[in-house]
Order: structure tokens, then C-alpha cells, then sequence
């Protein structure tokens, strides 16, 4: 048992590393241009409540308040829809409010704050004042990415999946009480594994296994892609009961996935030397449902110039509401964190995560 838990929590903390990472501009495609503009920013080494090591989550409540989560710092801050600091929870620990490497937040329409603490295997609840409620359980150790809460406010959790029979969607009632697992269609290069041996055994492989996830504003559907892409790159769109709504395929331009894999092994396995000559290595690192119901998936490129990381560069897509291609691989200011229901993008630099810039996002046709 002792050494299943290790292991559990070096897999933990292999994902979490790998992953730690005015008007700004316009985007061009055919008929669409994207608009991101600066309203502020929240981040300050001047500033104690505004002091941030890796913000891991930011989500917005019904009033406009601002929740930032901060993984390192163990705690979640409230600012109001100005800016201002109104308050914070939580530290490092195991007692009721405590926290251990949080990874997600969620609000229900009540304004109670959900909280993914991935290292003490729970769901902390706080009210809209940041007030401990309670502690959900988990029934059994996952590697928590995002929470969510469905339009029947029951929680949903999109996880790392470790076994050939795990799922990404577990389903918790507000209660606390487990309902279903759903969603295995794993990446085609995903290892499918038995037992903590064969985990051992493929570790270079686990990023396929990661994936990225968004909820729709109205809290009834879920978009769901690989953290490494396929090309053509799929999105699913399922319900919040795990059935098959509709599939988002997009080719990837120049993107041999086949010729990633080696690429993936090499830098897990830190023989960067063997990648010589200019490589580029993509990883999604967003995907968000605008108000309008358009969806937005951001990518991060990774270059490579004879095995030394020389640059980088993040770019997005954006889809309409039924699939169609509206824009393609075109600059964003930073890693979005979130989007809200009135359109406002919530963007840290990347993959340094210690400020929020706040855009209103405006899809405009030409």
C-alpha cells in the first residue's frame, strides 16, 4: 500500500511539472477577426495579496468577483469585479480549510468556491465570503486537473486516467456522494496499463494520458481533448452524463504526431541531445467555451535548436458553436486560464503563472 501511494504521488508530481506551463492584437481567417482587450491586471511583487507564485486556477462568480487559486502558495484570493482585495483562505496543511497543492476551483450558482486539493485527496468547499464549509473525500486517489460544476450542481472532475479501465469524468453529487466514471476513449498513444509495474515501465509515456477539458456556460456540456494532439486534432463534445454530442476535427498543418512520440520520450527521458537539428514539440494547453458558445483551444509550441529549448510561441483556434473552423493558429497574449460568461479572458504569461491580465474577448466578422 505504502509503495502504490509513492508511486501515485510521483505520477502526481511528474503531470503537475510537465505541465507547469490596450487592444493586444488581431486574428485573421477568412470572414472572423478575434479582438483581446486589456481591461487589468492583477499580480504585484509590491503587493502581499498580490503576490502569486503559480496561479493554477481563476474563475469569475455571477457578481463579477475574481478567484484566484495559487498552487504554491496553498491558498485562494477574492477580488472584486474593480480589482480590489477582498479576501483570502487557505495554507498549507491537512486540517479543514487547508490545502496541499491545489490544482482547480469551481463556483456554483450559490457563489460557494469548490476546490481541487489533489494532495490531501478532497474537494474543499468554501462560501462566497471564503468561509470553510466542508470536505468532500475522495474515494480513491486521483490526479485532479479541473472541477466543474454541472447545471445540476453535481461536481465533476476531469482526472489524469493511470489504468487501462479508469476513466477522465468522475461525477460526485454536492453531498459528496459518488455517482458515475465516464469517457475512456484514451489517445491513440496512450498506454494501456494493468498495475503500478507497467506504470513504472512507461513513464515516458504518461502525457498521453493528460488531457484538457471546458465546461459550456449553461453547465450541460463538456468539450474534452488530448493534451498532445492528433492529427487531425478531435475535440468531443459529450453531455455531462458522458453521451456523444458531436465531433471537432481540425488538421494541424505540418504536425507529424508520429515524429512527437520519439520527441516526447527523448525530453521525459532528458536525452535532448537526440534532438538535433530545429524540432517542435506541441502540447495543448487550453481549451474554453466563449459566451457565445464558440470554443477556444490554445497550443504551445516548444523549439528546439540542436536539443536546447531556443523558443516559444502559443497560438489558438477558434470554432463556432457547430465545429466550423473560424479562426486558426493565430497569436494570444498568454496562456488563458478562463473565460467567463461575459467574454472576459482570464490570461497569465506562460509559463511563468504569477499575474492575471483581464481582456474582454470580441469575435467580430468583417
Amino acid at each position: 500500500m505504502g509503495k502504490n501511494r509513492k508511486l501515485e504521488s510521483a505520477i502526481i508530481a511528474f503531470i503537475i511539472f510537465l505541465f507547469s506551463p490596450a487592444v493586444y492584437a488581431f486574428c485573421h481567417q477568412e470572414d472572423y477577426e478575434l479582438e483581446f482587450i486589456l481591461k487589468g491586471k492583477i499580480g504585484s511583487e509590491d503587493k502581499r495579496e498580490e503576490l502569486f507564485f503559480d496561479i493554477a486556477d481563476v474563475k469569475a462568480d455571477a457578481w463579477g468577483n475574481i478567484f484566484i487559486l495559487d498552487s504554491r502558495n496553498n491558498c485562494v484570493r477574492k477580488f472584486s469585479n474593480e480589482l480590489g482585495f477582498l479576501g483570502e483562505a487557505g495554507r498549507q496543511g491537512q486540517g479543514p480549510g487547508d490545502m496541499n497543492s491545489p490544482s482547480s476551483l469551481a463556483i456554483d450558482a450559490k457563489g460557494n468556491v469548490f476546490i481541487a486539493d489533489n494532495g490531501n485527496m478532497r474537494i474543499n468547499v468554501l462560501d462566497n465570503n471564503l468561509e470553510y464549509l466542508k470536505s468532500i473525500k475522495l474515494i480513491k486517489p486521483l490526479s485532479i486537473k479541473k472541477i466543474f460544476i454541472d447545471h445540476e450542481e453535481n461536481i465533476l472532475l476531469l482526472v489524469a486516467p493511470m489504468l487501462k479501465d479508469d476513466s477522465y469524468f468522475h461525477l460526485y453529487s454536492s453531498k459528496g456522494d459518488f455517482l458515475k466514471s465516464f469517457f475512456r476513449e484514451f489517445h491513440p498513444f496512450a498506454p494501456k496499463m494493468n498495475s503500478p509495474k507497467e506504470l513504472r515501465d512507461n513513464i515516458q509515456s504518461l502525457v498521453y494520458l493528460s488531457a484538457q477539458a471546458a465546461l459550456g456556460h449553461d453547465r450541460s456540456k463538456i468539450a474534452i481533448t488530448y493534451d498532445v494532439p492528433e492529427n487531425p486534432l478531435v475535440i468531443h463534445i459529450v453531455d455531462t452524463e458522458g453521451n456523444s454530442i458531436q465531433k471537432i476535427k481540425r488538421t494541424i498543418k505540418g504536425y507529424n504526431p508520429d515524429k512527437q512520440l520519439e520527441d516526447i520520450k527523448n525530453i521525459v527521458q532528458k536525452k535532448v541531445t537526440n534532438l538535433g537539428g530545429t524540432r517542435v514539440v506541441s502540447y495543448i494547453i487550453g481549451l474554453h467555451f466563449a459566451e457565445d458558445g464558440n470554443l477556444v483551444l490554445q497550443r504551445y509550441n516548444q523549439i528546439y535548436q540542436d536539443g536546447k529549448p531556443a523558443s516559444y510561441n502559443t497560438c489558438l483556434d477558434l470554432f463556432s458553436p457547430d465545429g466550423k473552423l473560424l479562426l486558426e493558429e493565430e497569436e494570444a497574449p498568454g496562456q488563458i486560464i478562463s473565460i467567463d460568461s461575459n467574454n472576459n479572458a482570464y490570461i497569465c504569461s506562460y509559463p511563468e503563472r504569477s499575474q492575471v491580465d483581464i481582456y474582454t474577448l470580441a469575435v467580430k466578422k468583417k
